[in-house]
Formats: C-alpha cells, sequence, structure tokens
C-alpha cells in the first residue's frame, strides 16, 4: 500500500526533470495531493512510465512543450500526458510494443490507459485505482 499522489509526484519530478536536461520543454509538472491510498506493483507503474517517457524521448517535438496534467477523483488518479509529434521522429517506424506493455502493465494494477493520437498530436492518460478508507483499514 503506497501514497499514489508522492508515488506519482516523484516519478514525474525525475522523468520530467530528465526530459529538460535533453533540451524537451515541459509545461509546469503537476502536483497532486498526498493521502490517496494505491496498491500497486511499484516497478510495474515505474516500468510503465520509463515506457510512456521514452516514447517522448524519441517522437515529441523539443520545441513544443509537453503537456502534463493530473486528476484526482474519489476512486482513482489520473496522469494526462500530451505532446506534438517531432517531424522527425528518432524512429522511423514503431511497432506500439512500448504502449501495449504500458496498458497491460497498468490494467494488471486494476488501472486503465486510454491513447488518442492522429499526425501531428498524441495523448495518453493513465488511470489508477485509489483505494477507500474501508478498504485500507482492513489491512492494519
Amino acid at each position: 500500500l503506497i501514497d499514489g499522489g508522492e508515488f506519482l509526484n516523484q516519478i514525474l519530478y525525475e522523468e520530467c526533470s530528465e526530459l529538460e536536461a535533453e533540451g524537451f520543454l515541459v509545461k509546469q509538472i503537476p502536483m497532486f495531493h498526498s493521502g490517496y491510498s494505491c496498491r500497486l506493483h511499484i516497478g510495474d507503474i515505474l516500468r510503465a512510465f520509463d515506457n510512456v517517457f521514452s516514447n517522448l524521448r524519441e517522437y515529441a517535438d523539443p520545441k513544443i512543450p509537453i503537456v502534463i496534467t493530473e486528476n484526482e477523483q474519489q476512486n482513482q488518479i489520473c496522469v494526462m500526458i500530451e505532446n506534438y509529434k517531432s517531424k522527425q521522429p528518432l524512429k522511423t517506424a514503431s511497432h506500439k510494443i512500448g504502449l501495449m506493455t504500458v496498458q497491460t502493465l497498468v490494467e494488471q494494477n486494476g488501472g486503465s490507459v486510454n491513447i488518442e493520437q492522429d499526425i501531428t498530436k498524441f495523448s495518453i492518460e493513465i488511470l489508477l485505482p485509489v483505494m477507500e478508507a474501508s478498504e485500507c483499514n482492513r489491512d492494519i
């Protein structure tokens, strides 16, 4: 059982700092509130976000800010990442294996992934379940 808000804040801060060090523009990093108890396999979620940010390095246009937003609801927390695609991506062909892996890892942890893209823009929404207080107390 982890604090989902603090965990996501840590991941996003580290990943966005690396992107900025590599010359990408990141619009303000969102901050989740703490106190959202989540039962997540930390390694799965780290790997999922690592795949997402790896895709950003390969396909995002470094001249246009990457926008990351957060949404907190009673039973889930959401991270939305939107970017414009580079006109000259580092990789010429994509087999979508990284995104399929993200979806599998998040779903194995009770969450869901929504992806939307067109020729110029890409967005991914990662939703992770939050446990209710009554569920948390059962573990004590």
